[in-house]
């Protein structure tokens, strides 16, 4: 089974109970070769509460971190909204009517 969160640009596997042994570090290293660095690690009760403590941290700084990256690209695209609305009616004004088209 897989499990992808693109807003975290993670993904995690879980593999069958009858997988051979050492799959899991063989899929990570293979994944790893081809770019997408991994790791192997044991889930469920085994993690333990620090191990799952430890990781809600890196999951929520990354997504303060990708929230502040986004920030800047959605006030640039209301500013420019903005400065086309104003452009229409300057020109509006100059005598010269755009057409808003129907919304």
């Amino acid at each position: 089974m897989a499990a992808v969160n693109l807003l975290a640009e993670s993904a995690a596997v879980r593999l069958r109970a009858s997988a051979p042994p050492g799959a899991g570090e063989e899929l990570a290293a293979r994944l790893t070769e081809c770019g997408f660095p991994a790791t192997a690690r044991r889930g469920g009760a085994v993690a333990g509460a620090g191990e799952s403590a430890r990781k809600w941290r890196e999951m929520a700084a990354r997504k303060e971190e990708l929230l502040l990256r986004s920030r800047g690209r959605v006030a640039w695209t209301i500013v420019a909204l903005c400065c086309g609305s104003h452009a229409s009616h300057i020109l509006h004004s100059l005598g010269i009517h755009v057409d808003h088209g129907p919304l």
